[in-house]
């Protein structure tokens, strides 16, 4: 992150995607990382192909169940965590993003502001949307950093978003 900012042309944008920090309930993927980054991809793909279906579908079922449904189907997603997307494509590509690569590093709003600031960028924010094309909003130079909430009531990492000076 330290070298980017000599890249960016001066009003040029800089958007990244990180993996949460605050989020703790996925920290257990790291357990299994230290497994499946040692797969080759085409059979993390096949085992997770059956497992995903199966853990989202059983999670789902057990969400439903009266009292104890809720508490037991967060403590599977807990110790097997997998993606929750609308599709069962992205559920699976995501799932797959968790799993396959040897390290991920999760990072917090606040960090990520500080690399920025640290290479001289500003408007800074994080972004609202899954993904978005153009239209990004400018804003004067020596405007303050936006902190938006990410969605759904939890403070996820999205897109972080800064504009070189």
């Amino acid at each position: 992150m330290k070298t980017l900012g000599k890249y960016l042309k001066p009003g040029g944008i800089l958007a990244v995607w990180l993996y949460s920090g605050y989020n703790k309930w996925y920290r257990f993927s790291d357990f299994w990382r230290r497994y499946t980054h040692k797969m080759k991809p085409e059979t993390l793909h096949s085992v997770l192909k059956v497992a995903v279906p199966v853990l989202y579908n059983t999670q789902e079922m057990l969400r439903k169940v009266p009292l104890v449904g809720r508490p037991a189907a967060g403590l599977l997603h807990h110790v097997f965590p997998v993606n929750r997307q609308s599709t069962p494509e992205a559920r699976m590509l995501d799932t797959f993003d968790w799993y396959s690569p040897k390290y991920q590093s999760k990072h917090t709003y606040e960090q990520v502001f500080r690399w920025y600031e640290a290479m001289g960028m500003e408007d800074m924010r994080i972004g609202n949307s899954r993904l978005r094309f153009g239209d990004e909003s400018r804003c004067a130079r020596g405007c303050r950093p936006e902190i938006r909430n990410a969605g759904g009531g939890a403070r996820r990492m999205q897109r972080s978003v800064a504009r070189a000076g």
